[in-house]
């Protein structure tokens, strides 16, 4: 069926701070439970009702009909559009998703949180979207109604799953600011080692070394030599750093004090141009 129509509002500003203070951390869950959820969103000026399933052969739909899922709340069964399948969670909390709409969204843990929330953004003409789902708790055993998970069909009392609880899951805290803002370093693209170059700052960019595999040059004292592919625009809450351009996607900034120095992890689609990083640091702030 055909995507709904949304209308963007303008991009939030960025912060014009060069390098930004670090902000407090909010973890991440790498795995979530129950594993679909039906909510509002406002997304441009539009508010709309989601239905987002992190699970196997799983969709992100959307009712452009119920602002505020004001009827599914009230009883009536959710009537949305899928526009994307559900593919991975990534490290860092990261779920990607594919399909007429592609993006990603993060799954963050905010224990001042009642009950779940949803925000999305995203960009009309290429069809990608950036989500971030906030959870009271990465598992939930006795889920409250109006937030966790959907309701069954009419008819179908005593058919619908149990919902199951993965018996661990993990959450990794995030970094909503991140200093030093540069990195340099080596990654994976498919079969390919590259060098690239994150920028997460005000006018920074994402630049990739296509002939320096493994940063082997830059590392022996090379001036690095980099195409500017990206342009960073924010860092969404949960630590999520938006980037738009030739490619668009989003890197999570995780901490990981078991590491000695930082790491990137970089996947992508060569045709729709779309990516999902994760940059892993030993400290949200090295100062």
């Amino acid at each position: 069926s055909a995507s709904p129509s949304i209308n963007l509002s303008t991009s939030p500003s960025v912060n014009q701070s060069a390098s930004p203070s670090v902000q407090p951390k909010l973890p991440v869950c790498e795995s979530i439970s129950p594993t679909e959820y039906t909510l509002p969103a406002k997304f441009g000026k539009s508010n709309h009702c989601y239905r987002i399933q992190i699970k196997d052969g799983g969709k992100l739909l959307v009712n452009t009909k119920d602002p505020g899922c004001t009827d599914f709340n009230a009883g009536n069964d959710f009537k949305g559009v899928a526009v994307s399948n559900y593919r991975r969670t990534e490290a860092g909390g990261e779920a990607i998703y594919k399909g007429t709409w592609s993006g990603s969204i993060s799954l963050v843990l905010d224990t001042s949180l009642s009950e779940a929330k949803f925000e999305i953004s995203g960009n009309t003409n290429r069809k990608t979207f950036s989500g971030t789902l906030s959870v009271p708790s990465c598992a939930v055993f006795s889920p409250s109604p109006s937030s966790y998970p959907s309701k069954q069909g009419k008819g179908g009392k005593g058919k619908g799953k149990k919902n199951t609880v993965s018996p661990s899951p993990s959450s990794s805290p995030v970094c909503e600011s991140i200093t030093p803002s540069q990195y340099i370093l080596p990654a994976r693209f498919g079969r390919t080692n590259y060098c690239y170059k994150i920028q997460v700052q005000n006018r920074g960019k994402l630049f990739a070394g296509t002939e320096d595999p493994g940063c082997a040059k830059f590392n022996a004292g090379n001036t690095y030599k980099g195409s500017a592919i990206s342009v960073y625009q924010r860092t969404d809450p949960g630590g999520k750093a938006i980037y738009q351009g030739a490619w668009s996607g989003s890197i999570v900034l995780v901490e990981d004090p078991s590491l000695n120095e930082a790491m990137f992890e970089v996947s992508g689609n060569t045709k729709t141009k779309i990516f999902s990083g994760t940059l892993t640091v030993p400290a949200c702030s090295d100062i």
